[in-house]
C-alpha cells in the first residue's frame, strides 16, 4: 500500500504501519514434479547352457528400473538381454558294428568250389545335430564247395595294414558351427603300405545360430509436426558366421512406437 491517501502535506505527519505485508496461501494447484529418466539394473546371472555340448547359447537379463522412468522420463538406452555362446565341445561319439552282409560271390571260376566274401561296418553317431558317419570295415572270407559245405579262412580288417604307424589324435575341428573337419595321419614305416596315409571326419555339425545385436537410438519423428511413429532396427548376426541373415534369429529386426511434436499451426 502506499501513504497516498492523501499524501502528508504541509508538515503533516506520514502514515503510520507497514506498507507491505505476506499471508501464506494453498489454495494453488501442486507443481508438476519433473520427468525422470530411467537407469539400467546390474546385469543378472548367466543361465545355464541351452545344450550340454555342442555350442549352446547362455542369456542374461537387466531392467530399467535403476530408476524407472517417470513423468514422461526417457527410457533406457541398450539391449535388457546379453547372449553368449558356451560349451563348443564335441559331443561323445556312440560306436556300433553294423549287421554282417550278405555273402557276395567273388570267384567261381574254379568248378569245384567258389570263394565268397561279407562285410561289416563300423557306425558313428556324435550328437543330435551329426550325421552317421562309418570307421573301420571288417571282411570275412570263407570258401564253399557246390555241395554246401564253407569253410572260413580269413578274417580281415582292412583298416589295420601291416607296416604303418598308430594313428595321431584328431586334430581340432576347423569350425565353432556349421560343419567343420578334423584330420588326423600315420607313418608308413616299411618301403610300401596299403591303405591311406590320412583319415578326416565331419564335426561341430549342429548349425549356426544367429543372436540379436543391440536396438539402435530411435529414429526422429516421421512429422515435423502432430503424430507421427519412430522406428528402430537391430541386427541378427553370429561371430562364427558372419553371412547369417535376420531369418536365422527369432523375432523383428525392426520395431517402432507412436511420436507427438507440437500442433500444426
Amino acid at each position: 500500500r502506499t501513504c497516498t491517501n492523501p499524501e502528508p502535506k504541509n508538515g503533516g505527519r506520514v502514515c503510520v504501519g507497514q506498507e507491505r505485508t505476506e499471508i501464506y496461501c494453498h489454495q494453488l494447484p501442486p507443481c508438476s514434479a519433473l520427468p525422470v529418466d530411467g537407469g539400467w539394473s546390474q546385469w543378472g546371472y548367466w543361465s545355464e547352457c541351452s545344450d550340454k555340448c555342442g555350442l549352446g547359447m547362455q542369456r542374461r537379463q537387466r531392467f530399467c528400473t535403476n530408476p524407472t522412468p517417470k513423468k514422461g522420463g526417457a527410457q533406457c538406452v541398450g539391449c535388457d538381454e546379453d547372449i553368449k555362446t558356451c560349451n563348443g565341445l564335441d559331443c561323445p561319439e556312440t560306436r556300433k558294428m553294423s549287421p554282417w552282409t550278405q555273402w557276395l560271390t567273388l570267384d567261381s571260376s574254379d568248378r569245384n568250389s567258389v570263394l565268397q566274401r561279407r562285410f561289416q561296418l563300423e557306425c558313428i553317431a556324435r550328437g543330435k545335430y551329426s550325421h552317421l558317419q562309418t570307421g573301420n570295415l571288417q571282411q570275412e572270407d570263407r570258401l564253399c564247395t557246390y555241395d554246401g559245405r564253407c569253410t572260413e579262412f580269413a578274417h580281415i580288417n582292412p583298416s589295420d595294414s601291416s607296416g604303418w604307424s598308430e594313428w595321431s589324435d584328431w586334430s581340432s575341428c576347423d569350425e565353432m558351427c556349421g560343419g567343420g573337419q578334423q584330420f588326423r595321419r600315420r607313418t608308413c614305416t616299411q618301403q610300401k603300405c596299403y591303405g591311406d596315409s590320412s583319415q578326416q571326419k565331419l564335426c561341430n555339425e549342429h548349425p549356426c545360430r544367429g543372436v540379436w545385436a543391440c536396438w539402435s537410438e530411435w529414429s526422429s519423428c516421421s512429422v515435423s509436426c502432430g503424430s507421427g511413429v519412430q522406428q528402430r532396427t537391430r541386427h541378427c548376426g553370429s561371430s562364427q558366421n558372419p553371412f547369417i541373415d535376420a531369418n536365422d534369429c527369432i523375432g523383428s529386426h525392426s520395431d517402432q512406437q507412436p511420436c507427438y511434436v507440437e500442433h500444426c499451426s
